[in-house]
């Protein structure tokens, strides 16, 4: 090989173990996750975040179907989004499941499924994960706290009307109704008026 030829060879892999080192550090910084799959749903690739976010290590999981970390209750869900976004080239699909963290428990994710098959640099499906559990956690606390007031409200023996802001009725409990002779949508519609 002529020398000039060596020194181009020689910037060129220079060029491409740098472009690997600042891909990776971007991805260990991460908190997101992302796994590329081939048409079949084999792991192909998966980011170094991964270990962070849900304990895995990223060489231990390659050559795994994606659905064996999908909760059994969402993996019909989950195929469905996959074969989906299949249908398109370049399509995507949203979804929240849940998946089998390295401790064997289940968290919620966000993922977005990006069919890149046609893509020369990808060839696969990517997968983003954001972690969910806290939002959704949150939400059902929200949720279970709405339904203990709920039937507070509904079994309290007084009449209850709750206006909004703009003096719309937003709640009445059944106590109100009877004690204004009308039922629930009426005083919904009509107020205490």
């Amino acid at each position: 090989m002529a020398p000039a030829d060596l020194a181009k060879l020689t910037l060129a892999e220079q060029r491409l173990a740098r472009q690997e080192g600042f891909f990776n550090a971007l991805n260990r910084g991460a908190s997101d996750v992302t796994i590329v799959t081939d048409a079949d749903a084999t792991i192909v690739y998966v980011s170094p975040s991964v270990v962070e976010l849900l304990g895995h290590a990223p060489y231990g999981v390659l050559g795994m179907k994606a659905w064996e970390f999908v909760h059994p209750d969402d993996r019909a869900c989950a195929q469905g989004a996959f074969s989906r976004a299949l249908m398109r080239d370049a399509g995507y699909e949203r979804l929240s499941l849940r998946i089998k963290d390295g401790k064997g428990e289940w968290r919620w994710v966000e993922e977005t499924v990006t069919n890149c098959l046609s893509d020369r640099d990808v060839g696969g499906v990517i997968k983003n994960l954001r972690d969910i559990s806290a939002e959704v956690a949150a939400h059902d606390e929200v949720r279970k706290s709405e339904a203990r007031y709920r039937a507070i409200a509904e079994t309290a023996q007084e009449g209850i009307l709750v206006l909004g802001t703009t003096g719309d009725t937003t709640f009445v409990n059944q106590k109100l109704a009877d004690l204004l002779g009308r039922t629930r949508e009426e005083t919904y519609q009509q107020g205490i008026s």
